[in-house]
Formats: C-alpha cells, sequence, structure tokens
C-alpha cells in the first residue's frame, strides 16, 4: 500500500541485550556474592537504660572488615525513607566490633537513657561492593519489676491464667496502652 515492504521484527535486540547480559552477569556475580550485610538486630537494654545493641554481619570476606564503614543514616536518608528521625539518634554511637571467634559484628550505644519505646533506625553499611541500607524497629521493653519481698501482701487481682506479672508483652502492651490512652 505505501510501498515499502512489511518486515517482521527479528527478535535481535532482544538477543542482543540477552548476549550483553550473558557476558556481563560473570564479572556482576562475584561483586554481588562478597557485598556484605546487615542481619539480626538484638537489643541490650530496656526502656529507660543507655540504648544497647548488635546487630549480625553477614557475608563479609575474610580480610575485608577494614574496609566497611557503617553509621546511622543522615536526617535527610530518614526523610526520604518516609521515616521519622529522633534527634536522640545522634547521639548514638556505631562501631564494628569482633566477636571473640572472629564474627564482626556492629556495635550500637547511647550516651543517655532512652525514653521513647518505639525507635526506628536506618543502619548504613558500606563495603568494596556497595552500600546496604536496612530499616529496624526496636521496641523497649519497660525494665523487670523488682521481686517482691516475701512479706509483700499478694496483689487483689491475680493476672490471667497462664500469663505473670513479668512477662516482658503484658508489661510493654500495659506501657504503650499507658503512653498512647493515658
Amino acid at each position: 500500500m505505501d510501498g515499502l515492504p512489511k518486515v517482521a521484527p527479528s527478535g535481535f535486540a532482544a538477543r542482543a541485550c540477552l548476549c550483553l547480559l550473558a557476558l556481563l552477569f560473570p564479572a556482576l556475580v562475584p561483586a554481588l556474592a562478597h557485598a556484605a550485610g546487615l542481619g539480626r538486630l538484638t537489643v541490650h537494654s530496656t526502656l529507660g537504660q543507655s540504648f544497647a545493641a548488635e546487630i549480625d554481619l553477614i557475608a563479609v570476606r575474610r580480610g575485608a572488615i577494614p574496609s566497611l564503614a557503617v553509621r546511622i543514616a543522615s536526617q535527610e536518608v530518614f526523610r526520604q525513607a518516609n521515616i521519622d528521625y529522633l534527634p536522640l539518634l545522634s547521639t548514638f554511637e556505631i562501631t564494628l566490633e569482633q566477636r571473640p571467634d572472629g564474627a564482626p559484628y556492629v556495635r550500637i550505644v547511647s550516651r543517655q537513657p532512652v525514653a521513647e519505646p518505639l525507635l526506628n533506625l536506618l543502619v548504613e553499611l558500606d563495603d568494596a561492593g556497595g552500600r546496604v541500607m536496612r530499616a529496624y524497629t526496636v521496641v523497649l521493653a519497660p525494665p523487670a519489676a523488682h521481686p517482691r519481698s516475701p512479706a509483700a501482701p499478694a496483689p487483689q487481682s491475680s493476672p490471667p491464667a497462664g500469663r505473670m506479672e513479668s512477662d516482658p508483652l503484658h508489661a510493654l502492651s500495659g506501657a504503650l496502652r499507658r503512653v498512647l490512652w493515658p
């Protein structure tokens, strides 16, 4: 009709992209396979104490520890991630440490007691393979109640069956109720 022959797409562009990916993939795999990562966060403090926590590092190559850098993300990164930044986070000290068995981990401590029961942390880890960022939500449990002396009177009402007063989840839910609905 318009004088030009109709040519069916040959798929040349798709094949060229696949070939390029096949050639580049072996070069990218070592960098991806050796990137360090941020693992589980373990909290060692309670509400009202100085914050103390550890984050396991995963996939860290031998000899790579000196090239690692870890920090709490900046206020700007928190804003971009739509996560509230508490000024208290600027007082946190974050360091790379090694366990006695040589396993690396991140240690996070604060210089002052933490009165917030809920903390959102954004932790950045840089290594030769790139940057990893992970968000953590920390719920700080209130300190355990001091054990009652034998002479102390029994409480008027007993807790529900199967739940003890020292149950951290029960205590935390009570503390959150008092904060949220005074």
